[in-house]
């Protein structure tokens, strides 16, 4: 099975809750399918169609228009992320070629905030939602069970005594279903205050060994840091919201993840 994903971007006003404040985005969309390739056409399927039926049946309806207004699902629903991106999942699945199938729907509102909708998500109804956060730390790559020549060998000018830094971003992504009466799978403000007191305020501007404590005797790579703040947020996260995916990037050529997979190896 081949995944092809097509990008797509569309504006659009509303207001999450019925008395809210009326207000507006401009929306990443991407709309993946799978499907076995076509021998005779090369082609998993024919982008100038899926192009028609999420323009068509979608974005001519939402584009530049107030969803509440617009739309009827919009009307007894939260305009939310994750309920947007339900409704476009909902509303083009059944009408994507018969080659195809709709893997998934992720709605990037914007830079620091993405919801998914996956078709085969274990659990009926559940969504992933992506928030992103950036933090600054120094640390020093030394193992305590190697000889210094050893540390010297092994990590390089990364073993440095006086320690160097980075300039690190976070992608926490938590999973669960989207309750009716916000429309959220977690307020992204709880999720903030999570990751502010359990991450954030620990971690940032800091020397991670000699201020962080749980790197005391642990050598604070960016392996072992993406699992610690795996060990720290994961039982910080109110249910039936769960926490699912970290993504660390220490630099852009540098990234490092750990989910709820990896946990239960």
């Amino acid at each position: 099975m081949l995944i092809m994903t097509r990008r797509l971007y569309f504006a659009a006003a509303h207001r999450e809750l019925p008395n809210s404040e009326l207000t507006g985005n401009t929306y990443t969309l991407d709309v993946a399918v799978r499907g076995p390739i076509n021998e005779r056409t090369g082609l998993l399927v024919n982008i100038k169609e899926l192009d028609r039926i999420v323009k068509e049946r979608v974005l001519n309806q939402i584009d530049g228009k107030c969803l509440n207004d617009r739309i009827s699902f919009f009307q007894t629903q939260p305009a939310t992320p994750e309920n947007i991106a339900t409704y476009i999942a909902e509303t083009i699945q059944p009408l994507l070629p018969s080659e195809v199938q709709l893997h998934s729907i992720r709605l990037q509102p914007t830079p620091v905030l993405y919801t998914e909708w996956f078709s085969q998500l274990t659990e009926a109804a559940n969504m992933l939602l992506t928030k992103i956060y950036e933090f600054s730390a120094s640390h020093r790559l030394h193992s305590d069970h190697l000889s210094e020549e050893e540390n010297r060998d092994l990590f390089g000018k990364c073993n440095n005594p006086n320690g160097h830094g980075h300039n690190y971003e976070l992608e926490v992504t938590i999973c669960g279903p989207i309750n009716p009466t916000t429309g959220r799978v977690l307020p992204p403000e709880c999720l903030d205050a999570i990751v502010e007191r359990e991450v954030l305020s620990r971690y940032d501007h800091r020397y991670l060994n000699l201020d962080v404590p749980e790197f005391a005797h642990v050598v604070p790579s960016a392996e072992m840091i993406v699992k610690t703040i795996w060990e720290r947020l994961r039982p910080c996260i109110p249910t039936p919201a769960r926490l699912y995916r970290l993504r660390l990037y220490e630099t852009p050529r540098n990234l490092f993840e750990y989910s709820e997979a990896d946990q239960k190896e």
